[in-house]
């Protein structure tokens, strides 16, 4: 299961990914006494059409971040979190009942989180060197 499958209003993600996202970072985790969380998670993935606004792939930009709010947290576990250095995360997803369990999982470094919803916010863009 790809990330992108259990965030609710995905639409344009979709358009964006439709083969889902696998070539990515998770670069930001924040979380809020008001059982939110935010992650934003970094693409390395060509989209697959063009946005006129953020210029051209390879060019303008050669990163997309995706910031999604979680609630509804059952349980999160974060590892090492020191040793994230912004290399491309594995992310593995499993549902029981209302719940999913998501693991980021990076060199030394583990993110796991049980919640009920992610909800797509927004994108921006940059140039990675």
């Amino acid at each position: 299961m790809n990330i992108l499958d259990i965030v609710n209003r995905n639409q344009f993600l979709k358009q964006l990914f439709p083969n889902g996202i696998d070539n990515f970072f998770l670069g930001q985790l924040d979380l809020s006494i008001d059982d939110r969380i935010s992650l934003i998670l970094h693409s390395k993935t060509k989209p697959n059409i063009e946005i006129a606004k953020w210029g051209k792939w390879g060019e303008d930009y050669n990163i997309i971040t995706i910031e999604l709010t979680g609630h509804f947290i059952r349980k999160i576990n974060v590892n090492n979190w020191q040793n994230n250095q912004c290399e491309l995360s594995t992310c593995e997803i499993l549902q029981e009942n209302d719940y999913y369990l998501i693991t980021f999982t990076g060199n030394n470094w583990s993110v796991e989180m049980e919640l009920q919803t992610l909800i797509f916010q927004r994108n921006d863009t940059y140039i990675l060197s």
